[in-house]
Protein backbone atom coordinates (compact mmCIF):
# COMPACT_ATOMS: atom_id res chain seq x y z
CA UNK A 1 0.00 0.00 0.00
CA UNK A 2 1.14 3.64 -0.41
CA UNK A 3 -0.41 6.06 2.84
CA UNK A 4 -2.84 5.50 4.54
CA UNK A 5 -5.32 8.26 5.33
CA UNK A 6 -7.47 7.03 7.41
CA UNK A 7 -7.12 4.34 9.66
CA UNK A 8 -9.20 2.21 12.49
CA UNK A 9 -10.77 -1.55 12.96
CA UNK A 10 -13.66 -2.13 11.27
CA UNK A 11 -16.27 -4.42 12.03
CA UNK A 12 -18.55 -5.30 8.69
CA UNK A 13 -17.15 -5.54 5.68
CA UNK A 14 -19.37 -2.65 4.03
CA UNK A 15 -16.71 0.20 6.04
CA UNK A 16 -14.01 0.85 3.76
CA UNK A 17 -10.63 2.02 4.36
CA UNK A 18 -9.42 4.52 2.10
CA UNK A 19 -6.29 5.07 0.06
CA UNK A 20 -4.21 6.95 -1.85
CA UNK A 21 -4.04 5.33 -5.03
CA UNK A 22 -3.33 1.89 -3.80
CA UNK A 23 -3.93 -1.50 -5.75
CA UNK A 24 -7.18 -2.85 -4.61
CA UNK A 25 -7.27 -5.75 -1.85
CA UNK A 26 -9.28 -7.25 1.44
CA UNK A 27 -7.20 -7.17 4.69
CA UNK A 28 -8.22 -9.49 7.32
CA UNK A 29 -8.19 -8.89 10.64
CA UNK A 30 -9.67 -10.18 14.03
CA UNK A 31 -10.87 -8.54 17.32
CA UNK A 32 -12.15 -10.62 19.89
CA UNK A 33 -11.27 -14.13 18.15
CA UNK A 34 -13.75 -13.12 15.43
CA UNK A 35 -12.27 -12.40 12.15
CA UNK A 36 -13.45 -9.36 9.78
CA UNK A 37 -12.53 -8.18 6.40
CA UNK A 38 -12.29 -4.91 5.29
CA UNK A 39 -12.14 -3.53 1.62
CA UNK A 40 -9.53 -1.38 0.17
CA UNK A 41 -10.89 1.21 -2.21
CA UNK A 42 -8.86 2.93 -4.75
CA UNK A 43 -10.05 6.55 -5.91
CA UNK A 44 -10.50 10.26 -4.20
CA UNK A 45 -10.72 10.91 -0.85
CA UNK A 46 -14.66 11.08 0.34
CA UNK A 47 -15.61 15.22 0.11
CA UNK A 48 -14.61 16.55 3.75
CA UNK A 49 -11.91 14.53 4.63
CA UNK A 50 -8.94 16.63 5.40
CA UNK A 51 -5.85 16.99 7.50
CA UNK A 52 -5.56 18.60 10.68
CA UNK A 53 -4.05 22.25 10.99
CA UNK A 54 -0.34 22.37 12.06
CA UNK A 55 -0.09 23.80 15.02
CA UNK A 56 3.19 26.00 16.88
CA UNK A 57 3.83 27.63 13.90
CA UNK A 58 6.58 30.41 14.72
CA UNK A 59 9.21 32.42 13.09
CA UNK A 60 12.53 33.56 13.49
CA UNK A 61 14.35 36.33 11.54
CA UNK A 62 17.56 37.39 10.32
CA UNK A 63 19.23 39.65 7.63
CA UNK A 64 17.68 38.73 4.03
CA UNK A 65 16.19 35.69 5.96
CA UNK A 66 13.87 33.68 8.27
CA UNK A 67 13.31 30.24 9.60
CA UNK A 68 9.47 28.31 9.75
CA UNK A 69 8.64 25.72 12.10
CA UNK A 70 6.06 24.25 13.16
CA UNK A 71 4.54 20.81 15.35
CA UNK A 72 3.68 18.02 12.95
CA UNK A 73 -0.45 17.59 11.94
CA UNK A 74 -2.13 14.49 13.95
CA UNK A 75 -3.16 12.20 11.31
CA UNK A 76 -2.01 12.01 7.67
CA UNK A 77 -0.54 14.56 5.79
CA UNK A 78 0.87 14.71 1.95
CA UNK A 79 2.59 17.42 2.42
CA UNK A 80 3.14 20.82 4.10
CA UNK A 81 2.46 23.86 2.22
CA UNK A 82 4.18 27.18 3.45
CA UNK A 83 3.17 30.78 1.73
CA UNK A 84 4.47 34.35 2.06
CA UNK A 85 2.68 37.79 1.56
CA UNK A 86 3.71 41.07 1.54
CA UNK A 87 -0.07 42.42 2.06
CA UNK A 88 -2.22 40.97 -0.56
CA UNK A 89 0.34 39.91 -2.89
CA UNK A 90 2.28 36.19 -2.90
CA UNK A 91 5.80 36.40 -2.96
CA UNK A 92 7.20 32.81 -2.19
CA UNK A 93 5.89 29.65 -1.25
CA UNK A 94 6.92 26.48 -0.43
CA UNK A 95 6.04 22.56 -0.65
CA UNK A 96 8.16 20.38 2.16
CA UNK A 97 7.92 16.84 2.44
CA UNK A 98 5.65 15.79 5.23
CA UNK A 99 8.72 14.25 7.25
CA UNK A 100 9.77 17.62 8.05
CA UNK A 101 8.48 20.87 10.39
CA UNK A 102 10.88 23.62 9.45
CA UNK A 103 11.91 25.36 6.44
CA UNK A 104 14.65 28.34 6.00
CA UNK A 105 13.74 30.96 3.63
CA UNK A 106 17.70 32.82 2.55
CA UNK A 107 17.57 35.46 -0.28
CA UNK A 108 20.69 36.85 -0.73
CA UNK A 109 20.31 38.86 -3.84
CA UNK A 110 17.02 40.16 -2.51
CA UNK A 111 14.23 39.05 -4.93
CA UNK A 112 11.60 38.36 -2.40
CA UNK A 113 13.12 39.25 0.97
CA UNK A 114 13.60 42.91 2.04
CA UNK A 115 14.43 43.96 5.53
CA UNK A 116 12.46 46.13 7.51
CA UNK A 117 9.23 44.62 5.76
CA UNK A 118 6.63 42.74 7.91
CA UNK A 119 5.52 39.30 5.50
CA UNK A 120 2.91 37.24 6.69
CA UNK A 121 3.49 33.64 6.94
CA UNK A 122 0.71 31.10 6.16
CA UNK A 123 1.18 27.17 6.97
CA UNK A 124 -0.77 24.28 5.70
CA UNK A 125 -0.84 20.73 5.64
CA UNK A 126 -2.38 19.26 2.66
CA UNK A 127 -3.97 15.61 2.24
CA UNK A 128 -5.46 15.06 -1.52
CA UNK A 129 -6.59 18.08 -3.03
CA UNK A 130 -7.51 20.28 0.18
CA UNK A 131 -5.06 22.14 2.52
CA UNK A 132 -5.64 23.36 5.75
CA UNK A 133 -4.04 26.79 7.38
CA UNK A 134 -2.86 27.35 10.77
CA UNK A 135 -3.45 30.97 12.07
CA UNK A 136 -0.88 33.49 10.36
CA UNK A 137 1.84 34.79 11.72
CA UNK A 138 4.19 37.35 10.90
CA UNK A 139 7.90 38.31 10.64
CA UNK A 140 10.04 41.21 9.92
CA UNK A 141 13.63 40.29 8.48
CA UNK A 142 16.07 43.20 9.39
CA UNK A 143 19.94 43.65 9.19
CA UNK A 144 21.35 42.13 12.75
CA UNK A 145 24.59 44.01 12.22
CA UNK A 146 25.45 45.31 16.02
CA UNK A 147 26.20 49.18 16.35
CA UNK A 148 29.32 49.32 18.58
CA UNK A 149 30.36 51.91 21.12
CA UNK A 150 33.60 52.54 23.35
CA UNK A 151 32.23 53.34 26.90
CA UNK A 152 36.12 53.22 28.80
CA UNK A 153 39.59 52.90 28.48
CA UNK A 154 42.64 52.51 30.87
CA UNK A 155 46.40 52.29 29.90
CA UNK A 156 46.27 48.33 28.55
CA UNK A 157 42.00 48.43 28.17
CA UNK A 158 39.42 49.18 26.05
CA UNK A 159 35.69 48.80 26.69
CA UNK A 160 33.34 48.08 24.24
CA UNK A 161 29.29 47.67 24.05
CA UNK A 162 26.76 47.00 21.64
CA UNK A 163 22.83 46.80 20.86
CA UNK A 164 21.54 43.46 21.52
CA UNK A 165 20.38 41.94 18.76
CA UNK A 166 17.74 39.53 18.21
CA UNK A 167 18.25 35.67 17.41
CA UNK A 168 21.89 35.60 17.94
CA UNK A 169 23.41 33.24 20.20
CA UNK A 170 26.53 35.07 20.55
CA UNK A 171 29.09 37.49 19.31
CA UNK A 172 32.63 37.98 18.08
CA UNK A 173 34.69 40.98 18.81
CA UNK A 174 37.43 41.80 16.35
CA UNK A 175 40.17 44.14 17.29
CA UNK A 176 42.05 46.15 14.78
CA UNK A 177 45.77 48.39 15.20
CA UNK A 178 46.04 49.88 11.95
CA UNK A 179 44.17 47.67 9.92
CA UNK A 180 45.44 44.21 11.44
CA UNK A 181 43.17 41.96 13.65
CA UNK A 182 45.44 41.99 16.75
CA UNK A 183 42.59 39.93 18.52
CA UNK A 184 39.74 38.24 17.96
CA UNK A 185 37.72 37.04 20.83
CA UNK A 186 34.80 34.14 20.21
CA UNK A 187 31.87 33.09 22.53
CA UNK A 188 30.78 36.36 23.81
CA UNK A 189 27.29 36.17 25.17
CA UNK A 190 26.86 39.40 26.80
CA UNK A 191 26.20 42.92 25.05
CA UNK A 192 29.81 44.10 26.37
CA UNK A 193 33.44 43.34 26.82
CA UNK A 194 36.61 45.08 28.75
CA UNK A 195 39.25 43.69 25.84
CA UNK A 196 42.85 43.72 28.07
CA UNK A 197 46.83 43.17 27.09
CA UNK A 198 46.44 46.70 24.68
CA UNK A 199 49.27 48.31 24.87
CA UNK A 200 49.27 52.18 25.65
CA UNK A 201 48.95 54.88 23.89
CA UNK A 202 47.44 53.08 20.70
CA UNK A 203 44.49 53.99 18.91
CA UNK A 204 42.04 50.25 18.18
CA UNK A 205 39.38 49.49 16.07
CA UNK A 206 36.85 47.65 17.55
CA UNK A 207 34.07 45.80 15.31
CA UNK A 208 31.76 42.83 16.62
CA UNK A 209 29.35 40.13 14.50
CA UNK A 210 26.31 38.97 15.95
CA UNK A 211 26.08 34.58 15.74
CA UNK A 212 23.14 32.82 14.99
CA UNK A 213 23.62 28.78 15.21
CA UNK A 214 20.46 28.98 12.74
CA UNK A 215 21.52 31.80 10.48
CA UNK A 216 25.35 31.81 11.10
CA UNK A 217 27.11 35.55 11.01
CA UNK A 218 25.79 38.98 10.89
CA UNK A 219 28.96 40.51 9.50
CA UNK A 220 31.22 42.64 10.96
CA UNK A 221 29.84 46.09 12.68
CA UNK A 222 31.05 49.73 11.66
CA UNK A 223 34.31 50.04 13.99
CA UNK A 224 34.44 52.13 16.90
CA UNK A 225 37.61 53.54 17.47
CA UNK A 226 39.56 54.63 21.06
CA UNK A 227 42.54 55.08 22.12
CA UNK A 228 44.58 53.65 25.65
CA UNK A 229 45.81 56.41 27.52
CA UNK A 230 49.73 57.12 28.08
CA UNK A 231 49.54 56.31 31.75
CA UNK A 232 48.36 54.17 34.49
CA UNK A 233 45.27 56.02 36.11
CA UNK A 234 46.58 54.62 39.55
CA UNK A 235 49.76 56.83 39.81
CA UNK A 236 48.68 59.88 37.63
CA UNK A 237 46.61 62.46 40.17
CA UNK A 238 45.11 64.02 36.89
CA UNK A 239 43.97 61.52 35.01
CA UNK A 240 42.06 59.42 37.86
CA UNK A 241 38.77 60.11 36.22
CA UNK A 242 38.77 59.27 32.33
CA UNK A 243 35.85 59.72 30.53
CA UNK A 244 34.88 58.32 26.86
CA UNK A 245 32.86 61.77 26.87
CA UNK A 246 33.54 64.68 28.93
CA UNK A 247 33.14 68.52 29.01
CA UNK A 248 34.66 71.31 30.79
CA UNK A 249 34.13 73.01 33.96
CA UNK A 250 36.15 76.29 35.26
CA UNK A 251 36.30 76.90 38.63
CA UNK A 252 36.05 80.93 37.93
CA UNK A 253 38.98 81.45 39.38
CA UNK A 254 41.76 81.10 38.02
CA UNK A 255 41.46 78.54 34.84
CA UNK A 256 41.14 79.02 31.20
CA UNK A 257 41.68 77.29 28.01
CA UNK A 258 44.46 78.16 25.54
CA UNK A 259 42.74 77.19 22.09
CA UNK A 260 45.45 78.46 19.60
CA UNK A 261 44.53 80.05 16.36
CA UNK A 262 41.95 78.08 15.64
CA UNK A 263 42.53 77.93 11.98
CA UNK A 264 42.77 81.71 11.83
CA UNK A 265 39.07 82.09 12.39
CA UNK A 266 39.66 85.92 13.27
CA UNK A 267 39.72 86.76 9.58
CA UNK A 268 36.06 85.33 9.32
CA UNK A 269 34.30 87.29 12.32
CA UNK A 270 32.55 89.75 9.74
CA UNK A 271 31.52 86.70 7.64
CA UNK A 272 31.43 83.74 9.79
CA UNK A 273 29.95 80.91 12.39
CA UNK A 274 30.58 80.34 16.00
CA UNK A 275 29.11 78.14 18.31
CA UNK A 276 29.42 76.14 21.74
CA UNK A 277 27.57 74.62 24.79
CA UNK A 278 27.37 76.69 27.93
CA UNK A 279 25.98 75.58 31.28
CA UNK A 280 26.14 78.24 34.45
CA UNK A 281 24.43 79.78 36.83
CA UNK A 282 27.16 83.34 36.99
CA UNK A 283 25.05 86.31 38.18
CA UNK A 284 27.76 88.50 38.14
CA UNK A 285 28.25 90.77 34.75
CA UNK A 286 31.82 89.42 33.13
CA UNK A 287 33.42 90.13 30.00
CA UNK A 288 35.00 86.65 28.79
CA UNK A 289 37.57 87.54 25.96
CA UNK A 290 37.33 84.82 23.25
CA UNK A 291 40.18 86.45 20.75
CA UNK A 292 42.83 89.15 21.37
CA UNK A 293 45.38 91.44 19.66
CA UNK A 294 47.79 94.07 19.70
CA UNK A 295 45.65 95.83 22.40
CA UNK A 296 42.65 96.10 24.42
CA UNK A 297 41.04 97.78 21.15
CA UNK A 298 41.34 94.84 19.09
CA UNK A 299 39.67 92.27 21.33
CA UNK A 300 36.05 89.93 20.54
CA UNK A 301 34.32 89.80 23.77
CA UNK A 302 31.02 88.23 25.69
CA UNK A 303 29.64 89.90 27.43
CA UNK A 304 27.90 87.78 30.79
CA UNK A 305 24.28 89.45 32.15
CA UNK A 306 24.80 92.48 30.26
CA UNK A 307 22.16 94.13 31.38
CA UNK A 308 22.36 96.87 29.00
CA UNK A 309 21.28 94.97 25.97
CA UNK A 310 19.53 92.17 27.27
CA UNK A 311 20.67 88.86 29.34
CA UNK A 312 24.39 88.35 27.03
CA UNK A 313 26.27 90.58 24.28
CA UNK A 314 29.38 90.63 21.81
CA UNK A 315 31.69 93.32 21.62
CA UNK A 316 34.18 93.38 18.29
CA UNK A 317 36.83 96.25 19.09
CA UNK A 318 39.07 95.99 15.61
CA UNK A 319 40.65 99.50 16.46
CA UNK A 320 39.97 102.35 18.04
CA UNK A 321 37.08 103.91 15.98
CA UNK A 322 35.69 100.87 14.98
CA UNK A 323 33.32 99.04 17.58
CA UNK A 324 31.10 96.62 16.63
CA UNK A 325 28.59 95.90 19.69
CA UNK A 326 25.66 93.66 19.30
CA UNK A 327 23.24 91.46 21.77
CA UNK A 328 20.45 90.02 22.62
CA UNK A 329 17.22 91.63 23.86
CA UNK A 330 14.11 89.69 26.19
CA UNK A 331 16.54 86.94 25.24
CA UNK A 332 16.22 83.28 26.71
CA UNK A 333 17.53 83.18 29.60
CA UNK A 334 21.34 81.87 28.81
CA UNK A 335 22.47 81.31 32.88
CA UNK A 336 19.81 79.25 34.46
CA UNK A 337 22.01 76.76 35.03
CA UNK A 338 20.80 74.90 32.28
CA UNK A 339 23.27 73.49 29.29
CA UNK A 340 22.46 75.68 26.08
CA UNK A 341 23.73 75.70 22.42
CA UNK A 342 25.03 79.37 21.97
CA UNK A 343 24.90 79.77 18.17
CA UNK A 344 26.28 83.12 16.52
CA UNK A 345 26.16 83.99 12.98
CA UNK A 346 28.37 87.20 12.58
CA UNK A 347 27.40 88.97 9.17
CA UNK A 348 27.86 92.64 10.54
CA UNK A 349 23.79 94.25 10.06
CA UNK A 350 22.63 90.83 9.13
CA UNK A 351 24.08 88.97 12.19
CA UNK A 352 22.19 87.03 13.90
CA UNK A 353 21.69 84.87 17.49
CA UNK A 354 20.40 81.41 18.20
CA UNK A 355 20.19 80.20 21.63
CA UNK A 356 19.20 76.01 21.30
CA UNK A 357 18.41 76.78 17.71
CA UNK A 358 15.83 79.32 18.15
CA UNK A 359 16.39 82.75 16.43
CA UNK A 360 16.85 85.43 19.18
CA UNK A 361 16.24 89.23 18.74
CA UNK A 362 19.17 91.57 17.69
CA UNK A 363 19.94 95.12 18.92
CA UNK A 364 23.04 96.94 17.51
CA UNK A 365 25.08 99.56 19.08
CA UNK A 366 27.79 101.26 17.53
CA UNK A 367 27.42 99.22 14.26
CA UNK A 368 30.19 99.73 11.93
CA UNK A 369 30.64 97.21 9.14
CA UNK A 370 33.83 95.14 8.99
CA UNK A 371 35.46 93.67 6.01
CA UNK A 372 37.78 91.29 5.37
CA UNK A 373 41.10 92.39 6.26
CA UNK A 374 39.62 94.96 9.23
CA UNK A 375 41.05 91.90 12.05
CA UNK A 376 44.38 91.96 10.90
CA UNK A 377 45.25 92.96 14.10
CA UNK A 378 44.49 89.53 15.64
CA UNK A 379 47.64 87.81 16.61
CA UNK A 380 46.92 86.21 20.12
CA UNK A 381 45.18 82.70 20.49
CA UNK A 382 41.47 82.16 21.42
CA UNK A 383 40.84 82.13 25.06
CA UNK A 384 38.04 80.38 26.46
CA UNK A 385 36.79 80.62 30.42
CA UNK A 386 39.08 84.40 30.93
CA UNK A 387 39.75 87.68 29.61
CA UNK A 388 43.61 87.56 28.51
CA UNK A 389 44.88 91.02 27.79
CA UNK A 390 47.89 91.92 26.02
CA UNK A 391 50.57 92.47 29.05
CA UNK A 392 49.36 88.86 29.79
CA UNK A 393 47.50 89.27 32.62
CA UNK A 394 43.87 87.46 32.62
CA UNK A 395 40.82 88.58 34.70
CA UNK A 396 37.25 87.94 34.15
CA UNK A 397 37.32 84.13 34.96
CA UNK A 398 34.08 82.67 34.43
CA UNK A 399 32.50 79.52 36.35
CA UNK A 400 30.80 77.39 33.84
CA UNK A 401 30.65 74.57 31.86
CA UNK A 402 31.60 74.23 27.78
CA UNK A 403 31.25 72.09 25.07
CA UNK A 404 31.31 71.70 21.18
CA UNK A 405 33.02 74.61 20.70
CA UNK A 406 33.07 74.74 16.42
CA UNK A 407 33.98 77.70 14.08
CA UNK A 408 33.11 78.09 11.02
CA UNK A 409 34.25 80.07 8.04
CA UNK A 410 30.36 80.29 6.55
CA UNK A 411 27.22 81.96 7.71
CA UNK A 412 25.29 78.97 8.75
CA UNK A 413 21.63 79.06 8.03
CA UNK A 414 19.15 77.91 11.40
CA UNK A 415 18.38 74.42 9.33
CA UNK A 416 21.95 74.23 9.25
CA UNK A 417 22.52 74.86 12.85
CA UNK A 418 19.57 73.10 14.07
CA UNK A 419 20.04 70.11 11.94
CA UNK A 420 23.70 69.15 13.95
CA UNK A 421 23.27 70.74 17.38
CA UNK A 422 21.99 67.70 18.82
CA UNK A 423 25.43 65.47 18.94
CA UNK A 424 28.59 65.86 18.02
CA UNK A 425 29.92 65.93 14.51
CA UNK A 426 31.39 62.86 12.98
CA UNK A 427 33.37 62.68 9.31
CA UNK A 428 34.10 59.51 7.77
CA UNK A 429 35.24 60.53 4.83
CA UNK A 430 37.41 63.56 6.33
CA UNK A 431 36.23 66.87 7.73
CA UNK A 432 37.40 68.74 4.78
CA UNK A 433 34.94 66.25 2.59
CA UNK A 434 32.04 66.26 5.10
CA UNK A 435 32.18 69.59 6.70
CA UNK A 436 34.36 71.86 4.19
CA UNK A 437 33.50 75.16 6.18
CA UNK A 438 34.21 73.87 9.23
CA UNK A 439 37.66 75.61 10.46
CA UNK A 440 38.06 74.35 14.27
CA UNK A 441 36.21 71.82 16.13
CA UNK A 442 36.69 70.93 19.94
CA UNK A 443 34.21 68.25 21.43
CA UNK A 444 36.26 68.06 24.67
CA UNK A 445 35.87 64.60 25.03
CA UNK A 446 39.43 64.16 26.29
CA UNK A 447 38.54 63.42 29.71
CA UNK A 448 42.38 64.03 31.16
CA UNK A 449 44.96 65.92 32.13
CA UNK A 450 45.55 68.92 30.00
CA UNK A 451 45.69 68.20 26.93
CA UNK A 452 43.07 69.43 24.15
CA UNK A 453 42.91 68.52 20.40
CA UNK A 454 41.53 70.60 17.76
CA UNK A 455 40.00 67.75 15.62
CA UNK A 456 40.19 69.64 11.96
CA UNK A 457 43.67 70.51 12.06
CA UNK A 458 44.39 67.48 14.41
CA UNK A 459 46.49 70.18 17.09
CA UNK A 460 47.01 69.35 20.75
CA UNK A 461 46.28 72.97 22.77
CA UNK A 462 46.30 73.07 26.80
CA UNK A 463 44.28 73.88 29.83
CA UNK A 464 45.98 76.63 31.91
CA UNK A 465 46.13 77.54 35.37
CA UNK A 466 45.54 74.57 38.41
CA UNK A 467 45.12 71.79 35.98
CA UNK A 468 43.27 69.18 38.29
CA UNK A 469 40.84 66.38 37.77
CA UNK A 470 38.10 68.61 38.33
CA UNK A 471 37.87 70.03 35.47
CA UNK A 472 36.27 67.02 33.52
CA UNK A 473 33.04 66.54 33.90
CA UNK A 474 31.62 63.25 32.75
CA UNK A 475 29.76 62.68 29.51
CA UNK A 476 28.67 65.67 27.15
CA UNK A 477 26.59 69.07 27.95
Amino acid sequence: MDKIYQKKILPTLSDKLYLYKPTPKLIKGEVDSEEYYVEVVEGALPTGVKAAAPTNVSSLSWDDSYYVSWDKSVGPVDKYKIEVYDGASLVVSAEIDPTKTSYLFEDNTNDYITNGTTYTIKVGATLGDATTYAADITTTPSNRVPTVTIVGHSDTSLTATWNTVTNADSYIVHVYDSGTEVKTISGVTSTSITVTGLTKNVQYDITVEAISDLFGSSGESTSATGTTILCDLSINSISSKIYLKSHLLFNGTDQYADLGQLNNFWQYLHSGTFEFMIKTSVTAKISMGFIDGVGFTTSFQMVLNDKQSGQFSFRLFTDSSSINYFGTTNATNLFDGNPHRLSVVLANSNTKIYIDGVSEPVSFYNLSPIQAGDTAAFDKGWTLGAMHHEDGSLDNYVNAEFDDLRFWSSERTQTEIQDVMNSPLTAPNGWATDYPNLLTYYKFDEGQENNIKELVTGINYSLVNNVNDNMWVEDNL
